[in-house]
């Protein structure tokens, strides 16, 4: 016989990429014992229509009789819904539609698709519709919003799936079948972050245009495809609210406070929040990546002044919080402060396109030999673990808990002189420490390894935690060492942005030392580098010194609050107070000429040293 137009497309409509763990748990509805109702859901474009199908081919593969609905042709009513599952044109009754669902096989399984469009009769078809079906059906939806408490009542007889971005591979295989390169598909996956429909547009675009370079596919046909399907529609107010939260990791009230000073944060809180792909968690809103990075670059392209103002107005609230921010919100800021670098070395490491939840946390007595496992070519692995066990960070896995990383950070001087003459590279920071001195008071760090896979959201977590340790040390940390292998990864940029400088004479290491200001100017620095320096533009002063500076911006990390001359003296100079020296005076007397109309911000403390205001 020969091959018909339908099995064509019902061996289509089996193939799905990157989606099999997520097709066998629905497939446990075909069994007699199984769930019975099947909920899928996740944001616009994710999949899960296509999953929805598959599942309907496996079913019909099965035996069974599937019976499709697309909730887009059935008006949001009881009866209408009732009379569409019967087929019906006429007004039909719960038991009359339920006996005729159930009359058309062994096994019948209904479909409905965008789900959230019957929020009217959601709670309905939980406690009413569903119950009342034939033992021999089975119902599965898929909708961009999770299921309502009111579904908790199925327990186990309810297969809930949450529908995230495709893994590395499951993008990886989609590409494939659509046709695109092995060597181009790492890359559009870096653009669109393992989003099914993205992937899709990205290969459609490349297959029309074959030329098209791939960075301008986020801000091309891709951006252009998306804003059309999830953008459009919005009203301003909305769009604007929307346009602010895709240039930060979180959207906080504090923040559209900041970047909309015209508007009411709370309002386009509000707004945000109902839109299907933003989440609120502990850390505030958190828009899609996909969406973000669209809107994000739709707005570059076609407002960059407005562009720059937000993520400017952004980076100057970060900084104004963090400077007041409890120890157990550093992670969360340090994260803020880094997803505004826009570099794309610094987002790679970072913040990679992986999936899997990361806990970073001290490490365990049992941890050591999966530690061991993750550095096989360390050799002084376990004598650090016996000396200082609490230098040991580890990233577990949020699923099963195992080890996927770790890393060790510790002071030198909390490291016995014996284990850091025998570990070579230790042994040569710890000389060049000496050799070039911090000024006393001031401390530093010692980055001996970090083991994780590189790209992999293990070595993100582990990056981002040690990022905020330096700002749990400020102001009082200098400088940081670490290995340049496990720091760098393949990609040496990041290092650069971030400050770290290869040391000359000692090999496979890196450096960074932040200098008098500690990280706090470390965190100026970067800030202009990025063209965000404008949050500071208001204490901007024409013509200091590097020493006049320096003093200016220690007296500022401790704004509001005296400071002795002898602190001065030791974190900036480098050396104690001995009380005869009067160079302290002599820079302040010139930092108030140089303040102008500002110098009254600088103000002596009779007995004690200075004390500076906003500027």
């Amino acid at each position: 016989m020969p091959r018909t137009l339908g099995a064509l497309l019902e061996e289509r409509a089996g193939t799905l990429a990157g989606r099999e763990p997520e097709r066998a748990r629905l497939r446990a509805l075909l069994e007699p014992e199984g769930p019975v109702a099947g909920y899928i859901y996740g944001l616009a474009g994710v999949g899960k229509s296509t999953l929805l199908h598959a599942f309907a081919a496996d079913a019909r593969a099965a035996g069974a009789v599937t019976v499709e609905l697309d909730a887009h042709s059935v008006y949001a009513t009881h009866r209408s819904f009732l009379a569409t599952v019967a087929g019906r044109e006429e007004e039909v009754e719960l038991a009359e539609a339920a006996e005729a669902l159930g009359a058309r096989g062994d096994s019948v399984v209904l479909l409905i698709d965008s789900f959230e469009l019957l929020v009217m009769i959601d709670r309905w078809i939980c406690r009413e519709f569903i119950p009342a079906l034939p033992a021999n059906v089975r119902v599965a939806v898929a909708g961009r919003v999770p299921p309502a408490d009111r579904w908790r009542v199925y327990g186990s007889l309810l297969c809930a799936l949450p529908l995230g971005n495709l893994s590395p591979a499951g993008a990886a295989e989609l590409l494939r079948e659509s046709g695109v390169d092995e060597r181009l598909a790492a890359r559009i996956n870096s653009i669109c972050r393992g989003h099914p429909l993205s992937l899709q547009l990205a290969a459609w675009a490349l297959r029309d245009r074959p030329g098209l370079a791939l960075d301008a596919l986020a801000a091309g046909p891709v951006g252009e495809e998306l804003a059309r399907v999830y953008l459009d529609g919005l009203d301003v107010p909305t769009r604007r609210a929307l346009d602010a939260a895709a240039l930060t990791r979180r959207t906080t009230l504090s923040l559209l406070e900041a970047m909309l000073p015209d508007d009411d944060p709370v309002a386009a809180f509000a707004r945000l929040r109902a839109l299907p792909f933003v989440e609120l968690d502990a850390d505030g809103l958190l828009v899609h990546d996909t969406i973000r990075e669209a809107t994000a670059a739709l707005l570059r392209a076609a407002d960059p002044q407005e562009y720059w103002r937000m993520r400017t107005a952004a980076w100057g609230r970060l900084r104004t919080e963090l400077r007041a921010a409890r120890p157990r919100d550093l992670r969360r800021y340090t994260a803020d402060m880094l997803y505004l670098i826009e570099e794309d070395a610094v987002r790679d490491v970072f913040f990679p396109a992986t999936e899997g939840e990361q806990q970073v946390s001290a490490a365990r007595p049992g941890d050591l030999e999966a530690i061991v496992a993750l550095a096989p070519d360390f050799e002084h692995l376990r004598e650090w673990w016996e000396a200082v066990p609490e230098a040991f960070i580890v990233a577990r896995c949020g699923r099963d808990d195992t080890v996927q990383g770790f890393a060790i950070l510790a002071e030198p001087h909390t490291v016995s002189p014996r284990l850091l003459d025998r570990d070579a590279l230790a042994g040569a920071w710890r000389a060049h420490l000496r050799r070039n001195a911090p000024p006393r008071g001031q401390k530093t760090l010692f980055l001996r390894r970090l083991a994780a896979p590189i790209g992999s959201a293990a070595q993100a977590a582990l990056l981002i935690e040690v990022t905020r340790r330096y700002f749990e040390l400020r102001p009082e940390l200098r400088r940081v060492y670490a290995t340049a292998h496990d720091f760098i990864g393949a990609d040496a940029s990041c290092a650069l942005v971030m400050g770290y400088l290869p040391l000359v004479d000692v090999p496979d290491s890196v450096c960074v030392d932040f200098g008098a200001a500690s990280v706090d100017g470390w965190l100026a620095e970067l800030g202009a580098s990025q063209q965000l320096a404008a949050a500071d533009a208001a204490v901007e002063v024409d013509g200091l010194t590097k020493l006049e500076s320096e003093v200016l911006a220690y007296l500022r990390r401790h704004e509001g609050r005296p400071v002795e001359r002898a602190a001065l003296l030791r974190d900036v100079w480098g050396y104690d107070w001995t009380g005869g020296s009067n160079v302290v005076e002599v820079v302040v007397s010139s930092l108030r000429r140089k303040l102008g109309d500002r110098a009254a911000a600088l103000e002596t403390v009779r007995g004690v040293g200075y004390r500076i205001g906003p500027l």
